[in-house]
């Protein structure tokens, strides 16, 4: 080639081509910027450009410094943007960006009603024009055939950032509220070695970002095709807040308050099996936290909490299909200060935790969940019941409401509750009753407390423990075991006292501690291997209309007067279901009928100091006593087996001296009643009950003693046995009119009592019972027989007074009109008024009276408190007093009475001679404080 050649073919063409391509690198940005800058005019808007840089070896573009804006804001910005490609890789059919940066972009997005405005253009003006496009553009592809497509283009991207963007958000869909404002902030999104082509892609990406205050941390690795996609996610610091997702959430959750923090890890792959797609999610680990939660769910419920911390862990998930899928993981559930609300329910605890591992699968077969080495633990729960507000109260009150029980709360206050098991299974299979089952759950709780109100306790306990809790339940077969239960510190039913009252009602019922072991259960029956009740405190407390006034009822209605039921002896037995069934014609007609709930108890027993406290107001004067039951066991209880014998027996003391014990053995499944018994019964104070037993024998009781010795056999309701009654010192008072009066024969109770009298004042019967259970005899041949021992009885009046002669100072001897005998009558042992105590001015009367009783061993004392109106703080008598103030003064009568019988027995004299009479009130006017004494 010559040189004019070379000049004419390759010199002249390249320098030209080289000074066209440098033309128009020069103009590009120029013309660019006037075509940018026409078409924002057009649209009303400004728009500013710090730098255009446009490079073709290699390409790149270079943009900074953009600002957009219009009469009053910006409605666009951007710091910089740089986008450089590779050329080589084109030719491979390849789009390498060397490297791609956004940084700084600002946007103002506002929504006003129908409208979007995009960087101050409203893109409404587009919505026609694009639509029409789309209709013509399908009818071309409808009449043009569609040709193979070539290869597809293939992207790589080393990297990508955007960073330090933002996009303002304004939103007024309707015209009359104000707008809402918010903002999403890019801090940084970083895309690394992504590439693909068409539907198969891979890379990892990375964003941090703000939803107003709320932070985004996701970073996420990628492999992406139709048959088989993974990505592996990571969650961190992100921490949302209700405030900022406010204008973005439905009614009414969009009132809440409350932030959720989420940190965590996952695997996902899906591929294809059957051309159905599978998902699993493998090591999954997420913990996710909500502080400070208040969050109406609709117009009455409500969920509120200071803290509550879920940790996934070791997670794992394969879904197939909603009849398909298994999932295993650990579950850790932490929460503080935790309360739901729900119309008038409120459920509250200030600490929760609980662990969780579970294992769920779901198949052809049905659903199957196991459940292992789990722990619940919650402190302070409480639930509040028929909550009213404090107007309802008041609006309650005002209008003087009846019904008070309306307007009482119901609340029950847990202060810690335990709960581990090492199994819980559930299992759901298609046409069948769910399945569940548990091993060793064990159970423990503190400071258990349920209250009616404000002022009554309905039940409380200090802790109750449940160990070794096994159970299986499906439909209505079940069955439960477990190796002991303890409650301890049990309280059943209080009132308490009001602020300004002095009036306090004792505890209905409590129990030291109740131990239940060995329990095993069905749905036909239950056996227990022993029960034990420790210290066990009853106090019934009868009112005016003989209803228990401490028992807190939660019925709304009153509870009826106390009266005795009868057993339905038509009631299903055991035998009737058998009978019944082997009755039946065939199997096919055996008879819907099922047998009684059998209960099987070995043993009971009750320890410890328990008593059993009765104070009757409904009679005068009110009745107080206690039985202390020193033991109580029951044995071989069994509703199951006829064959099998109860055996009962009971050691109790009523006071300091009075004796009661029973033992009994009973066959609960007889046909009839088959029993052996013994009760023996030891100097019992009758005064006390000559109220009720008044109103049967027509006359008061003004002294006595009982001692009873009974036995009493049952075969198959034949009874075979015999009373021994000791009445001493048995005196009948003043006549009471009753319908009930009670005569032997012809002859008045009064004279009939003087007349079974012996010669030591004693009434000794035998009264033996024979006959049928539901026709007893009862034989009185004794009846006849005592009198003749009252004959045999003489008294010497010199001889007594020469007796009596030492103790003259203190006792007088008076003639009884119509007697042959000397009536030996004690001088009153006197007291000051309002006391009970005996005093260093009693002392001579006292040492006399000891002297006397040692002296003459066969002399018996009745000792009879009388209470004077000194001993109500008056100075002059009352024409009558009430009811309470009677009471009171008795009860003052009966306490001296009680402390000189104490004072007696610690001297040494017998227990069984000092009798103690009916507490009086003297309001004559001449009546002193004092116990009145009788031989």
């Amino acid at each position: 080639m010559t040189r004019r050649h070379f000049r004419n073919f390759v010199f002249f063409p390249l320098s030209a081509l080289t000074l066209i391509i440098v033309m128009i690198w020069a103009a590009t940005p120029f013309v660019a910027k006037h075509y940018i800058s026409q078409y924002f005019e057009e649209q009303g808007q400004d728009i500013s450009i710090g730098s255009l840089s446009i490079d073709f070896f290699p390409p790149k573009i270079d943009l900074k410094n953009v600002t957009i804006k219009n009469a009053t804001q910006d409605t666009l910005t951007l710091k910089r943007a740089t986008f450089g490609i590779e050329a080589l890789p084109l030719i491979a059919r390849t789009v390498r960006l060397s490297h791609a940066n956004i940084d700084g972009f600002s946007v103002w997005v506002a929504q006003q009603e129908n409208d979007w405005i995009v960087a101050g253009i409203n893109t409404a003006q587009y919505l026609q024009n694009d639509e029409s496009e789309e209709a013509l553009q399908t009818n071309t592809e409808q009449e043009t055939e569609i040709e193979p497509t070539s290869e597809p283009w293939k992207i790589s991207l080393p990297k990508f950032t955007f960073t330090d963007s933002q996009l303002h958000l304004s939103r007024q869909p309707e015209a009359s509220i104000p707008a809402q404002t918010d903002r999403f902030t890019i801090s940084n999104l970083t895309v690394k070695d992504l590439s693909g082509k068409a539907l198969e892609w891979t890379g990892s990406v990375a964003l941090s970002a703000l939803i107003n205050q709320s932070t985004l941390s996701i970073a996420t690795q990628f492999d992406y095709s139709p048959e088989r996609s993974s990505a592996n996610i990571s969650i961190e610091k992100t921490k949302i807040s209700i405030d900022d997702l406010r204008h973005f959430l439905p009614s009414p959750f969009h009132t809440g308050e409350g932030q959720l923090a989420i940190n965590g890890e996952l695997n996902v792959l899906q591929t294809q099996v059957e051309g159905a797609p599978v998902f699993k999610v493998n090591d999954l680990n997420m913990k996710t936290e909500i502080t400070a939660l208040d969050l109406a769910i609709n117009e009455q419920d409500k969920i509120t909490t200071t803290s509550t911390i879920l940790d996934l862990t070791e997670a794992n998930l394969e879904f197939v299909s909603a009849d398909q899928l298994t999932f295993t993981g650990k579950t850790a559930l932490t929460s503080n200060q935790f309360a739901f609300t729900q119309a008038n329910l409120i459920a509250q605890y200030d600490n929760l935790a609980l662990t969780l591992p579970i294992d769920i699968k779901r198949d052809e077969l049905g659903l199957a969940a196991q459940i292992t080495n789990t722990q619940l633990d919650i402190a302070d729960l409480s639930v509040v019941l028929d909550r009213q507000n404090n107007n309802t109260n008041k609006e309650a009150k005002e209008a003087g409401q009846k019904d008070a029980f309306q307007a009482e709360e119901k609340r029950l206050s847990l202060g810690a509750f335990k709960f581990t098991t090492d199994q819980l299974n559930v299992e759901i299979k298609d046409g069948q009753d769910p399945a569940v089952r548990g091993e060793n759950l064990n159970i423990a709780t503190q400071s258990l407390d349920s209250m009616l109100g404000d002022k009554k306790r309905i039940a409380a306990w200090k802790n109750a423990d449940i160990n070794a809790l096994s159970f299986s339940q499906q439909g209505e077969q079940f069955d439960v075991a477990f190796e002991q239960i303890n409650i301890a510190n049990i309280t059943l039913s209080e009132i308490l006292p009001e602020t300004d009252s002095k009036l306090t009602l004792p505890i209905l019922g409590q129990i030291n501690n109740i131990k239940i072991d060995t329990l095993s259960a069905n749905q036909d029956g239950s056996r227990i291997s022993a029960i034990t009740t420790d210290s066990v405190k009853i106090n019934l407390i009868l009112n005016a209309q003989k209803r228990l006034e401490n028992l807190v009822s939660i019925q709304e209605n009153p509870q009826a007067a106390l009266q005795p039921s009868l057993q339905d002896s038509n009631a299903p037995k055991a035998q009737d279901a058998e009978n019944a069934i082997n009755n039946a014609p065939n199997t096919e007609e055996k008879p819907a009928f099922k047998a009684p709930y059998y209960v099987i108890l070995d043993a009971y027993d009750m320890t410890g100091e328990s008593q059993i406290h009765v104070q009757d107001r409904s009679i005068t004067p009110a009745l107080q006593r206690s039985l202390d039951i020193d033991s109580l066991s029951l044995r071989n209880l069994n509703t199951q087996d006829k064959e099998q014998a109860t055996e009962f027996t009971l050691k109790a003391r009523n006071g300091k001296y009075a004796t009661l014990s029973s033992d009994i053995t009973i066959w609960p499944l007889a046909d009839k009643l088959t029993m052996k018994s013994d009760l023996v019964i030891r100097e019992a104070e009758l005064p006390p009950y000559s109220s009720y037993i008044a109103n049967a024998l027509g006359y008061q009781i003004d002294s006595g003693q009982l001692d009873l010795d009974l036995t009493l056999n049952a075969d198959n309701g034949e009874l075979d046995g015999n009373s021994h009654i000791l009445l001493r010192e048995f005196d009948l008072g003043g006549k009471k009119e009753s319908s009930s009066v009670i005569k032997a024969g012809a002859v008045p109770l009064n004279i009939a009592v003087g007349i079974l009298k012996d010669s030591d004042n004693n009434i000794d019967l035998d009264i033996p019972l024979s006959g049928d259970i539901e026709n007893p005899e009862f034989g009185w041949q004794s009846f006849m027989i005592l009198p003749v021992r009252k004959a045999l009885f003489k008294a010497s009046s010199s001889y007594l007074m020469q007796t009596f002669v030492p103790y003259a100072s203190v006792i007088s001897i008076a003639q009884l009109a119509g007697d042959q005998l000397l009536k030996i009558r004690v001088e009153p042992l006197l007291f000051e008024a309002e006391e009970s105590r005996l005093n260093d001015a009693q002392d001579v009367f006292l040492k006399q009276l000891t002297a006397l009783m040692k002296d003459k061993e066969d002399s018996k004392l009745k000792a009879c408190g009388v209470a004077s109106y000194l001993d109500l703080g008056l100075e002059e008598p009352p024409a009558s007093i009430d009811s309470a103030t009677r009471g009171e003064a008795q009860k003052l009568a009966q306490e001296r009475s009680n402390i000189l019988k104490d004072y007696l027995v610690k001297e040494g004299i017998s227990s069984s001679r000092i009798f103690l009479c009916s507490p009086e009130v003297d309001l004559s006017k001449s009546s002193q404080p004092r116990i009145e004494l009788n031989f």
